[in-house]
Parts: structure tokens; C-alpha cells; sequence
């Protein structure tokens, strides 16, 4: 069954999401996950 939407929301000014705290805050959460800081 395909799924429909019935808003699309874009954030072009940051105003509704803050991107930059979320994507390093998941660049960091990845980081420990699979132990990067001891594989190089």
C-alpha cells in the first residue's frame, strides 16, 4: 500500500529543526557505536 502525506514541511531557514546540533549529535552517537576513536 503506498503511503501518502498530506504536509510537507521545509526548514530552509533552521527555524523548526536545528540540523547542525542534530547531525553532530548523530555523528557522535555513530562514533561511539562502532568504536571509531580506537579503529583510526
Amino acid at each position: 500500500m503506498k503511503k501518502s502525506y498530506r504536509h510537507l514541511f521545509f526548514d530552509l531557514d533552521r527555524t523548526l529543526w536545528d540540523f547542525d546540533t542534530s547531525a553532530t549529535e548523530a555523528f557522535h552517537k555513530i562514533y561511539s557505536k562502532f568504536d571509531l576513536k580506537n579503529k583510526g
